[in-house]
């Protein structure tokens, strides 16, 4: 009713089960459709029932958009190659001018730290567990954990079982988290599953050297291992506790990671993706008057 109301030259959806309904919406009328996936559909799965129905009907939209490389290949296997796009997030300019507001000019020392929500798939389970490795060797090393989420409360038992209350904060779900982010060493994703990893962008952008678990997907689309940040393989605590123990022994390569990360900045700017979504546009406008 409403797409009948409006008469909309195109109609962009976002997200699985809305994609699904604005396609039936769609049926009949003289709108363009461009749908959206936000995540990884091969792992935070939809139930049965609506998986069915993309498999049917995706192809009906006039284009599909994902965020990374990766995830296009499972999108070839429910709409033809050619009406796939990869678009990543983009850096938006009120988080950016907020970032370039910040120099690097920290209070801290030996501080890791980590945003996001706090479940399942984001991982900070594994990362408290490589905590505890490396504060065994860095007695003054701090780890800030900003988000919240339903596992908060099992994560704060954790650490307290593990003997390291002390050196963990909690600081909940933070309008402006920047501040606490530009005073770290160390950003950590220690994510199990991604879609596009804005946390890590952002801090990216503030010159965050960077450490991340190299899951599907999203990760690889911003770090180049040992160029702007590093890769570690996917749920390994031993070996993320490896890669961060290296980092904070090294000045000379966190200043290196510090400064190739930036690049975030313009690659990934508003104005530099939004023309990326003029250019699906405008393909599926000029595709329509053949």
């Amino acid at each position: 009713r409403k797409i009948s109301q409006i008469s909309p030259d195109i109609v962009i959806s976002f997200i699985d089960k809305t994609n699904i309904l604005s396609i039936f919406a769609n049926q009949g009328l003289n709108a363009k459709l461009i749908i959206s996936e936000r995540t990884n559909p091969e792992v935070l799965r939809i139930n049965k029932f609506w998986d069915i129905l993309r498999k049917l009907f995706y192809k009906k939209a006039d284009a599909l958009v994902v965020q990374t490389n990766f995830i296009k290949n499972w999108s070839i296997k429910v709409m033809p190659a050619e009406k796939v796009f990869v678009i990543p997030n983009a850096l938006d300019e009120i988080r950016k001018n907020s970032i370039l507001s910040l120099t690097r000019n920290k209070s801290k020392t030996n501080v890791i730290v980590t945003m996001g929500r706090l479940s399942y798939e984001k991982g900070h389970d594994l990362l408290i567990e490589s905590f505890k490795i490396l504060s065994q060797k860095f007695p003054d090393l701090h780890l800030e954990i900003i988000g919240d989420g339903p596992l908060k409360e099992k994560l704060i038992n954790r650490v307290n079982e593990l003997d390291i209350g002390q050196k963990v904060t909690f600081h909940g779900h933070l309008k402006n988290p920047f501040p606490i982010l530009n005073d770290a060493d160390i950003f950590v994703l220690p994510s199990r599953v991604e879609g596009f990893p804005n946390a890590l962008m952002e801090a990216m952008a503030l010159g965050l050297p960077s450490i991340s678990f190299d899951c599907n997907y999203g990760p690889s689309d911003l770090i180049t291992h040992n160029e702007n940040g590093f890769l570690v393989d996917c749920e390994n605590i031993g070996m993320m506790a490896k890669q961060i123990d290296a980092l904070l022994s090294d000045e000379i390569q966190m200043k290196k990671v510090s400064s190739n990360s930036r690049y975030v900045l313009t690659d990934f700017s508003e104005d530099k993706i939004m023309k990326k979504w003029d250019e699906v546009i405008q393909n599926i406008v000029s595709s329509g008057k053949d």
